[in-house]
């Protein structure tokens, strides 16, 4: 095995703010490019995400400001040492512009990613996944999925996913394109586009009706009604006895057999006097055998029957999960997908098992500049290696040690003069290049796979410009024949097909030919199967020593899955996407045959649309990963890209665990959201979905008609069902404090300004760990779900101290001295009394920054909004004793 990495000696420059981009940057690092993250003085606006210290493992943190000359300087001389640099979803104001990188250096590939894309009327939109979601459809495709009417909540982070896949997947084929041509490129991808790979059906189908009425054709058949439409026996969840649930998977006519044959109701369908697919079935049949089904899996606990599942060897099934649970599951830890994190911990692994090329999960997620001395100290030595000896002028700040391009429209020139050169050295200089080829032009892929998730994956590299040959059954794949044909056109789009039967020697001769002149193999067959069929990896590198051959299927390689059938519900059954979006497990009370009915539709409603492209994306970038391993270090291997883990990159923001880490926030039961400023709401005429994460924003929706109106306003912190005024409270100006714990002391110990009181849960709001100095600061109220809240940057001390809101004598002036040195100012501390207790109100402002914090008893409503330069303010709030909104970023 090589001890070399893929990306060994790539420099990527990490500009962005959040997991869109920072799972992307997270991956290389793992498979071994140098990535430094730029970040403002208060850091990335994200860092308060629970999911943080996953996406910012394996990372150098620098601080530099783009509207200080000097750092601005720093920033372009990375980009001339860089090879890649990522952007997005926000452009800190007087950032060098793309023009002025690729200026500096004309070899870098720039990626951004963004909500809606950089132009267009929605550019300027906040970048919430949620947005996006209910702006293109997404929450629609989950309607039916509760009681009620209308678009449902999407609450798993599948266009995050999706969109740190595809930049990924964009950098990795650029970098390939600039080896072939020697130039860099601007690439870019968004939430939107992420959401794409989501949609199997009803775009196609609009296109396709069109053109059936253009023809005076009739169109394509309706979809049934969601909400009543009940799972296909194949993929139908059913409660065993303990009243936990199983998720079967048997899709193939073979594997729905060995399923019946295993519960033991082999011959009752064969009274039925059925066959083929149960959806062809007459609906009398097939809803009896569904009952019969769900009654059958009463007679035995979970545990049980998948003893009876596993030793049968062809069944698909397994329990539904959360994420928390997945990340103990043997399939998934066998497999590398979860991993230690620090002591007691767990987090998501690899990407992909590359078996001579591995990766290795970076360190710890960095302080919040905690390189930047280091950083600034190579770019010193670089300038006084590479441009003789620093001036003197330039000695305070190593920045200044990079020379400044030219202004912006020559920089931008320079780029385009780059990206334009004449074709050869002979050719007039008015003479364009002429357009580049695709990223995987030349490139040959031959994919032996079917159904979703492969075949998806090879389009996806046909859409760069690969040449796909598709091996099929004589038959033709499955998914030909299921729906209408319109998703086995999008996965199969632009490949040439042929038909074989691999079970005969002479159709393994023609596919291992075909191979041996190919760059890449794509399979999802089961450990053992390849190797049947002449198609095993030692088989074809034989043939082909450069060969990067991928296997993609369910469990992976190892663990006590490996050799089990999988498809396209079981990983999302298995680590957590289900649970998560339906609002929690189902009730363990008893249920009738009625209520089993509606859990099993609910669930397979939630499992739908999810996991197969999670997995197709995964297939993708791991193919671009070989390729840059084989072109960097001369080698071919074998890939593992399985379900479990592609879908466990799907549910990232819940894929770690450590102490104090707040737990995953899913919608209500009916769908509706997180909570009330984050929530679909029916209109009356329509749905809209309400995204507030910015408590100025409260204000302008002050006028709406039937607003809650007083503190838990819009907000809806008194539990009160939003619209209505029944609550009584007063305006938030007048948010009162009583009977609470005075700010940073224990129970009972008065500070000056404040009242002791005997409020029992009021501990800490937020507990934030400074980089600085190592030391936490702590205020008066429940713990927050913001998680870390990133610090103000202060001097060699905490971001900021209890002692400024109890606004008491002792100690101001070293604290206003910091506050000086950062630009921090005190607006006001008081506490004043009121009707019916006192109040507390304190605010600090930096330019452009600011915090407020209130609170009241009785209700014990606390909220709090943190102002982040360039992201807004954040909100969060808490209602003892069991809702506690929070803030979604």
């Amino acid at each position: 095995m090589s001890e070399q990495a893929p990306l060994d000696g790539v420099r990527v420059i990490d500009d962005s703010q959040g997991p869109m981009a920072g799972l992307a940057t997270m991956i290389l690092a793992d498979y071994g490019a140098q990535v430094t993250k730029i970040e403002p003085p208060t850091g990335d606006p994200w860092r308060a995400m629970a999911s943080a210290p996953l996406w910012l493992r394996g990372k150098r943190s620098v601080v530099l400001s783009p509207d200080v000359p000097s750092e601005r300087k720093a920033m372009l001389a990375l980009a001339g040492r860089a090879d890649v640099w990522i952007r997005g979803p926000l452009l800190a104001a007087g950032a060098p512009s793309d023009a002025e990188l690729m200026a500096a250096n004309p070899r870098l590939v720039v990626g951004w990613v963004s909500a809606f894309g950089r132009s267009g009327p929605y550019a300027d939109y906040p970048p919430y996944e949620a947005l996006v979601a209910a702006k293109v459809g997404r929450m629609l495709q989950f309607r039916g999925l509760p009681s009620r009417t209308g678009p449902v909540y999407a609450a798993l982070q599948v266009a995050t996913h999706a969109a740190s896949q595809s930049l990924l997947s964009g950098v990795l084929a650029a970098l390939r394109a600039r080896d072939r041509d020697g130039l860099g490129q601007v690439l870019e991808t968004s939430l939107l586009r992420g959401l794409l790979p989501y949609e199997m059906n009803n775009v196609l189908a609009v296109q396709v009706n069109a053109q059936r009425r253009a023809r005076g054709e009739p169109e394509l058949p309706a979809p049934p009604d969601p909400a009543l439409v009940m799972p296909t026996l194949n993929y139908h969840p059913l409660r065993t006895r303990d009243g936990r649930w199983l998720q079967m998977g048997n899709l193939l006519p073979h594997l729905f057999m060995n399923f019946v044959r295993a519960i033991g109701l082999a011959d009752e369908l064969a009274a039925l006097g059925v066959s083929g697919q149960p959806d062809l079935w007459p609906e009398d049949r097939r809803e009896a055998f569904r009952d019969r089904l769900l009654m059958r899996l009463q007679d035995k606990t979970l545990d049980e029957w998948q003893a009876i599942f596993i030793a049968d060897g062809g069944v698909a099934s397994h329990p539904y999960q959360s994420t928390q649970q997945a990340l103990d599951d043997p399939d998934a830890i066998a497999n590398g997908h979860s991993i230690p994190m620090g002591d007691t911990g767990r987090q998501l692994g690899l990407l992909a098992k590359l078996t001579r090329t591995p990766g290795r999960a970076g360190a710890q997620a960095p302080a919040l500049g905690q390189h930047t001395r280091a950083v600034l100290a190579e770019l010193a030595h670089a300038a006084a290696t590479h441009a003789g000896p620093a001036s003197s002028d330039d000695a305070g700040a190593s920045a200044n040690l990079a020379s400044s391009p030219a202004d912006p429209a020559q920089a931008a020139q320079a780029a385009q003069a780059a990206q334009a050169a004449p074709a050869a050295s002979g050719a007039p200089a008015s003479t364009a290049r002429p357009p580049r080829p695709a990223p995987l032009a030349g490139l040959t892929v031959v994919e032996a796979a079917t159904i979703i998730a492969a075949p998806f994956g090879a389009s996806l590299l046909a859409d760069l410009g690969a040449r796909v040959i598709k091996l099929e059954p004589l038959e033709g794949d499955p998914f030909r024949g299921m729906a209408p044909g319109l998703g086995a056109a999008r996965v199969n789009t632009g490949k040439e097909c042929i038909g074989l039967d691999l079970k005969q020697a002479q159709a393994q001769d023609v596919a291992q030919r075909l191979v041996a002149r190919a760059d890449v193999f794509i399979h999802n067959y089961r450990p053992g199967v390849p190797e049947r069929l002449g198609l095993g990896y030692e088989q074809l590198a034989a043939l082909n020593p450069g060969l990067v051959y991928v296997s993609a299927n369910g469990y992976g390689p190892a663990g006590p899955g490996a050799l089990r059938p999988s498809t396209h519900p079981i990983p999302g059954a298995a680590m957590g996407g289900v649970l998560h979006q339906i609002g929690g497990a189902p009730s363990t009370e008893p249920m009738d045959l009625a209520q089993l009915r509606e859990t099993a539709r609910r669930l397979m409603r939630a499992n739908d649309v999810n996991p197969d492209p999670n997995t197709s994306l995964v297939i993708c970038s791991a193919v671009l990963l070989g390729l840059q391993a084989r072109h960097r270090h001369h080698v071919g291997q074998a890939i593992f890209v399985d379900m479990f883990g592609a879908n466990a990159y799907a549910n990232f923001d819940d894929c770690l665990r450590y102490p104090d880490k707040p737990p995953r926030e899913s919608p209500d039961r009916e769908g509706h959201g997180l909570n009330p400023l984050w929530r679909l709401y029916r209109c009356a005429q329509g749905w809209v979905f309400l995204a507030i994460a910015k408590q100025r924003r409260l204000a302008t929706n002050a006028a709406m008609p039937g607003r809650h109106d007083g503190p838990c306003a819009g907000a809806g912190f008194c539990g009160r069902a939003p619209g209505r005024r029944a609550c009584g409270c007063r305006p938030a100006s007048h948010v009162r404090e009583r009977r609470c714990r005075p700010m940073g002391g224990p129970p009972g110990q008065p500070r000056r300004g404040l009242r002791a009181g005997r409020c029992a849960a009021a501990r800490t709001v937020f507990r934030h760990r400074s980089a600085g100095a190592g030391r936490t600061a702590a205020a008066a109220g429940a713990p927050s779900p913001m998680g870390r809240v990133p610090a103000p940057r202060r001097a060699g001390g905490a971001a900021w101290h209890a002692r400024r809101v109890r606004g008491h004598g002792g100690g101001r002036r070293p604290h206003r001295r910091a506050a000086e040195r950062t630009g921090l100012r005190r607006r006001r501390a008081t506490a004043s009394a009121g009707r019916g207790g006192r109040r507390l109100t304190a605010a600090w402002r930096r330019p452009g920054d600011c915090l407020a914090t209130a609170w009241r008893w009785p209700g014990d409503c606390l909220a709090t909004a943190w102002r982040l330069p360039g992201h807004g303010p954040a909100t969060a709030a808490w209602r003892p004793p069991t809702e506690r909104p929070s803030l979604e970023p």
